[in-house]
């Protein structure tokens, strides 16, 4: 009995990101090792390769999780605030009641995935890349979204208030209930 438990703790309750960390880093545009394109296989860090992972009830704070790779990834009650995700992708993602909070994260690809009671507030995320995504009770409050992509994107009950949207690309939305009290536009923003 003892030793079922200690084995369903030890394979069960602790983190499942291993460190397989291969040295692969962010330069120049792209993840490489000595110029040759690659990512960190299970690696919970920079240039690391979470394709198909599942995050539920963690808390991660100011990580550098530049280049990093979620795609088709479930993240429920998790926490990843105030670290760096500059050019990570998360495309064909589930994300619920999840913050990123005081995050870096320009180029930010989001493709395909659908968020719901998200907290972004005051993250800067310009040239965030969400063309085709489902944003469902999502909090954008004083964050940086300069040239920001949201072609065809579902926006419903979305706080944009304060948040910077010049140059950024709302056509072709289905914008229901948004606010946005206080938001920056200027002439090269495309509204619905």
């Amino acid at each position: 009995g003892m030793a079922f438990f200690f084995f369903f703790f030890f394979f069960f309750i602790t983190p499942s990101a291993s460190a397989v960390d291969l040295d692969f880093r962010f330069k120049d545009g792209y993840c490489q090792k000595a110029k040759a394109p690659g990512t960190n296989p299970e690696f919970f860090g920079e240039c690391g390769n979470l394709t198909k992972s599942r995050f539920i009830n963690k808390s991660f704070t100011d990580l550098n999780l530049l280049g990093g790779v979620f795609n088709s990834s479930y993240f429920y009650v998790t926490q990843i605030e105030g670290g760096n995700l500059s050019h990570a992708s998360f495309r064909r993602s589930v994300l619920m009641q999840t913050s990123f909070r005081n995050a870096t994260a320009e180029k930010m690809d989001v493709r395909g995935s659908h968020f719901k009671s998200v907290d972004f507030s005051n993250s800067k995320l310009p040239y965030f890349f969400a063309t085709g995504t489902r944003f469902t009770k999502v909090n954008f409050r004083g964050c940086n979204l300069q040239n920001a992509n949201f072609w065809g994107s579902l926006l419903q009950e979305v706080n944009f208030e304060g948040a910077d949207l010049r140059g950024a690309n709302l056509s072709r939305t289905f914008l229901l209930f948004a606010q946005l009290k206080g938001a920056q536009f200027d002439d090269k923003t495309q509204l619905p």
